[in-house]
């Protein structure tokens, strides 16, 4: 029996390096990262504030300022389209339409002056202008606004708003935090994207909030057959909703894989050390172990594997070059010298 066939790509992330410059010098940031999603996938991207996560959604939807961000090497193709390399003009018909966005605060990205419909309608506008099907071809200013207003309604209605007609009507201050989160996904899938990046999205959200957010999420790729990235610091979320993950450290990815196959079997040190960080019902009293140490300062980072000051295994084989990914499964890699397939290739 053939192996199936793998859809093509949706979004491939290959050896992207970024730099910020700071008054006090220059932040490697990024330092090769390499991500493939495809549609129907949701990779979540987890790691310690401070990794690079959310300037890889934040690379992706091409939203730094460049200058200070600069990407000396690497591509970010986006159904074959490198979009380091795109026009601002088409990468701001991209965005929206092709790359939907979910913000980390939906308090400061909603604007408190702007009833939630007008500002829904107003993203639909913008995304009709390079999809008049979005609006079903309405013509005229006057029958447009009608049918983003409509299509706002709908929107909040899918996002699980009751009441959504009148809602359209009231301020973000109107709504409680897992409303206004609605809101946002409600935004970020308002022009029909294949590509979701949700940062942090259901951050300082209770735990039953939490759950309706994440199930909104998987629904929405279900239906829509859309690739999602979940950046997260949370291994439980990953654990719920994820399909694949990305462990992330300092501006590497330094594990990836199948989530039950990286949770159930973690092979890199850090992702073991995030692993043994997390409590459960068995965890024994004082127990519990943090992850010694704090991520590097970036704008000198230590040579080679950047996890090596914290590594109890670090060797000067570790700090001398920056190990490249091992496969160990089928899609779960690992970059790390200290693996048993490593050392037995190696004698």
């Amino acid at each position: 029996m053939s192996d199936p066939v793998m859809p093509a790509p949706l979004l491939q992330i290959r050896d992207l390096h970024l730099t910020m410059q700071s008054y006090d010098g220059t932040a490697h940031v990024l330092n090769g990262i390499d991500l493939t999603v495809r549609r129907g996938e949701i990779w979540g991207l987890v790691g310690e504030s401070g990794c690079g996560k959310s300037l890889t959604g934040l690379s992706v939807s091409q939203l730094l300022s460049r200058p200070p961000a600069r990407y000396p090497r690497g591509k970010i193709l986006l159904e074959g389209r490198d979009l380091l390399r795109l026009p601002a003009a088409e990468m701001q018909r991209l965005r929206g339409k092709r790359v939907g966005m979910i913000f980390q605060d939906p308090t400061t990205n909603l604007n408190p002056s702007f009833r939630i419909g007008t500002q829904l309608a107003d993203v639909a506008l913008a995304a009709a202008r390079h999809d008049p099907a979005l609006l079903g071809g309405a013509r005229g200013g006057l029958a447009r606004r009608r049918a983003a207003m409509a299509l706002a309604g709908r929107m909040l209605e899918a996002v699980g708003i009751p009441e959504p007609q009148e809602r359209l009507h009231a301020f973000p201050h109107q709504f409680s935090g897992g409303m206004r989160q609605r809101v946002l996904i409600a935004m970020a899938l308002i022009g029909q994207p294949a590509l979701l990046i949700a940062d942090e999205p259901t951050t300082a959200l209770d735990v039953s909030v939490q759950a309706q957010i994440l199930r909104l999420i998987r629904d929405a790729v279900t239906e829509r057959n859309m690739g999602v990235v979940l950046i997260t610091h949370n291994l439980g979320v990953v654990a719920e909703t994820c399909s694949h993950v990305a462990v992330m450290y300092a501006g590497n990815i330094v594990e990836t894989g199948p989530v039950k196959e990286v949770l159930e079997r973690p092979a890199h040190p850090y992702t073991r050390a995030l692993m043994q960080a997390i409590p459960t019902a068995d965890t024994p009293r004082g127990s519990l172990r943090g992850v010694t140490g704090a991520v590097p300062n970036l704008i000198s980072p230590p040579p080679g594997c950047r996890f090596a000051p914290r590594c109890a295994r670090a060797t000067a084989t570790c700090r001398a070059a920056l190990p490249a990914p091992v496969l160990v499964g089928t899609e779960h890699a690992v970059a790390c010298i200290h693996l048993p397939e490593r050392i037995a290739a190696h004698g």
